[in-house]
């Protein structure tokens, strides 16, 4: 006990509660992003207060600790940080797992590092101009190299990947491991080699750059896979817009090639009418009737198109509906919507269009175009739901196709479909599914079209 009211009479000092309150405010600015709006600022300064407290308190538990437990003595304050860090992005950040543990290793590293490399830039100056300017140069140097922690904390809240779906896992790996090596060469110092360089001003001078090189390596190899995930979540909305243009373009093409059949068969029908007319005239009743029947068995009125009511579903059905077409996929096709939608054209034809897609590659890969593509789409509540089914063969394997990776020669240039369709129904606050029922693979999407990206964006494209 004697340990904890020691803490908070002798160590707890200004420049302590500096660092701490740094790393607090990184904590809760990288993990949980703060809106421009009163309600967002104050919930984010009651969760800084709060992890200033846990903090402070962890902190003195492990000082306490540290009188009858060796490893800790040096460490403690590396340790608090780490546990409470970890703690906060397990329960309190709402990033995907992947964003999660790049988020929160990066912040864990720069953390440990200043707090490190502060330390070792106090005692090199303080070595070198106590005696000269008799000043508090450890605990001034501490304080405002805490701004460095701060500086980290909101270029990350700047440039976030927590907007982004399409994280590689080669990126993650990497980001972790440079941050946990961070993390680990502060406790290695600190437990090797700091209590045996107490006056070595050259150590303490070369140590602090090294630990000022893994601060600026940790802030590039973020700011890298920051610049890879813009890159992917741009090929992505390329790709979306592509599909966009040829849902118009394919419209169009069907448009035309349905205005010419009506235009031939109005040209038909004229014709027919003329003959049918002077058979009349002549009193060929019997060679009238046999016209009539032969009219009633020969025409074939086969226009492909969808008409909902809906321009924009009926652009994106016609166009996967011809393309199934051209497959030989049979499409089985029920649209129940409003004529009008509060949602974007860019991201309809997106989600509708990759999920159809998948659904008629995986009949055609799988030699089932005559069981074909199952469409449903109408309005539930608040949520506009979309289901896509399409049938599999028995002895399909079931957990690789969940998998949802893609299965075509050249998957560099493809497998942008799920991350597309993910990353639109996130946007508006909805989710998607895939699953395997009675030999059929079923993906269902549900878009609130009640969300704050409807609201702002009603009806746009």
């Amino acid at each position: 006990m004697n340990g904890f009211v020691l803490f908070f009479a002798h160590i707890l000092d200004y420049a302590l509660v500096i660092q701490i309150l740094a790393v607090s405010v990184s904590v809760v600015v990288v993990l949980s992003p703060v809106q421009k709006n009163v309600k967002s600022i104050l919930f984010a300064l009651l969760k800084i207060g709060c992890f200033f407290v846990a903090e402070v308190m962890i902190c003195a538990l492990l000082f306490m600790l540290a009188t009858d437990w060796v490893f800790l003595r040096g460490n403690c304050f590396l340790i608090g940080y780490i546990f409470c860090i970890l703690v906060y992005a397990i329960f309190f950040c709402k990033y995907q797992p992947k964003v999660r543990l790049i988020m929160a290793s990066t912040v864990l590293a720069i953390s440990v590092i200043v707090l490190e490399f502060a330390a070792l830039l106090a005692k090199s100056m303080e070595n070198a101009f106590a005696e000269s300017v008799p000043i508090d140069w450890m605990g001034i140097v501490k304080s405002l190299m805490s701004l460095f922690a701060l500086c980290f904390a909101f270029i990350q809240a700047k440039f976030s990947i927590g907007d982004y779906d399409s994280v590689p896992v080669s990126g993650v790996a990497l980001t972790v491991v440079g941050s946990l090596l961070s993390a680990t060469m502060c406790f290695a110092y600190e437990g090797f080699f700091a209590s045996t360089m107490m006056s070595d001003n050259k150590h303490f001078v070369f140590m602090s750059m090294v630990f000022g090189c893994f601060y600026i390596i940790d802030i590039v190899s973020y700011m890298l896979i920051y610049f890879v995930c813009r890159e992917r979540d741009a090929v992505i909305r390329l790709e979306a817009e592509k599909q966009m243009s040829e849902a118009n373009a394919e419209m169009i093409r069907v448009s035309e090639k349905n205005l010419d059949y009506l235009r031939s068969l109005r040209h038909d029908i004229r014709n027919q009418y003329s003959y049918a007319e002077i058979l009349l005239e002549n009193g060929q009743y019997d060679e009238a009737k046999k016209f009539f029947r032969s009219i009633g068995n020969d025409v074939d009125v086969s226009l492909a198109y969808i008409d909902s009511g809906n321009k924009n579903i009926d652009a994106i059905i016609n166009m996967e509906m011809s393309k199934a077409d051209a497959y030989g996929v049979k499409t089985d096709v029920t649209v129940v919507v409003p004529p009008r939608l509060p949602l974007s054209d860019n991201a309809l034809c997106s989600i509708i269009s990759n999920l159809i897609d998948n659904a008629v590659e995986a009949c055609v890969r799988f030699d089932l175009k005559e069981q074909g593509v199952a469409v449903r789409i109408y309005p539930r509540q608040d949520y506009l739901y979309i289901g896509v089914e399409n049938t599999l063969p028995p002895d399909v394997d079931k957990e690789k196709l969940l998998s949802l990776n893609t299965m075509k020669p050249d998957s560099a240039n493809h497998g942008y479909g799920t991350h597309i369709v993910k990353r639109l129904v996130a946007q508006y606050n909805g989710y998607v599914t895939y699953s395997v029922e009675n030999d059929k693979f079923i993906a269902e999407a549900m878009i609130n079209m009640m969300s704050d990206d409807v609201c702002n964006n009603p009806g746009g494209g």
